[in-house]
């Protein structure tokens, strides 16, 4: 497959489009399906713009930002991009969909999380913090209980870069909480949430509460010396996160926030390929 892309057509191959993901983290990513269809699976951190609102949503849009579109095999994705592309937008379409995209997937929130639909930058960044010891402590769990040495080395490293997010995360959710008024939770607080289901959370805001749950990943460990399920939940917690981070970024209007975010996204994907080439090199073995 070529990995060029294809100026002519308006169109992106998947490996071209995986390249410029990881070198232009300012690209957007826009599903152009239905709601039901992106809830199902979608590309880590693209945003659900049915065509039907994109001309709208166009409004938007940063004009000098790149922006791919994608459907399940690449009628309205083209369509989408075509829109876009007479409004004078750098607009392509991923050649083949979802369905000819070879790489990570994840599925998430129907809805199209908008920057005018969140009215708490620090009530993002508190989910933020939560989900990240939430990792900490499953990493530190799981490591402690996995008995194979690959899987043990890889989760102990994850602890710590978790540990490392935690950080960083909290210190911009307490700038955050005091730019809009209010008092923010002391990290016991946010550690005791942790331990508690995501509907006892206590998030002020209803779109930010109902993005918590929507990326509400079972990290239990039923068998803990089970090294393969461990990775595997691990895995999706990674690209969840990944996830999460892009989206998030599109949400904040501060910009050295959303670089920060966006540093944190691609780390936590950079997490998830180490764990998939840990459980390649396992074999499937404990």
């Amino acid at each position: 497959m070529s990995e060029r892309t294809n100026a002519a057509e308006g169109t992106v191959n998947p490996d071209r489009l995986k390249q410029m993901m990881k070198s232009s983290p300012e690209i957007l990513l826009i599903d152009v399906r239905e709601p039901e269809e992106f809830t199902g699976e979608h590309i880590p951190g693209a945003l659900s713009i049915p065509l039907g609102q994109l001309d709208v949503a166009a409004e938007r849009f940063d004009p000098d930002r790149p922006i791919v579109t994608y459907c399940g095999t690449g009628v309205r994705g083209g369509a989408g991009a075509r829109l876009l592309a007479r409004r004078g937008f750098d607009a392509r379409s991923l050649e083949g969909g979802i369905k000819g995209w070879p790489f990570e997937k994840t599925s998430g929130p129907a809805k199209s999380l908008e920057r005018d639909e969140i009215a708490s930058t620090a009530g993002l960044l508190e989910v933020a913090v939560i989900r990240e010891i939430q990792a900490a402590q499953y990493y530190s769990l799981a490591a402690k209980r996995v008995s194979n040495p690959a899987a043990k080395e890889v989760l102990e490293y994850l602890e710590v870069m978790e540990e490392r997010h935690t950080d960083i995360v909290f210190s911009k959710y307490k700038s955050a909480a005091q730019a809009e008024g209010r008092a923010p939770a002391d990290m016991l607080d946010l550690t005791a949430l942790a331990a508690r289901p995501v509907d006892d959370w206590d998030v002020e805001d209803d779109s930010v509460a109902e993005i918590a749950r929507s990326y509400d990943v079972d990290m239990d460990l039923e068998n803990p010396e089970d090294a393969p399920e461990v990775l595997e939940r691990a895995v999706a917690w990674e690209l969840e996160a990944y996830d999460f981070y892009r989206r998030s970024a599109e949400l904040v209007e501060d910009d050295a926030l959303r670089s920060v975010l966006i540093d944190m996204a691609f780390e936590e994907r950079t997490h998830a390929n180490m764990i998939l080439k840990v459980m390649g090199s396992m074999g499937g073995g404990k």
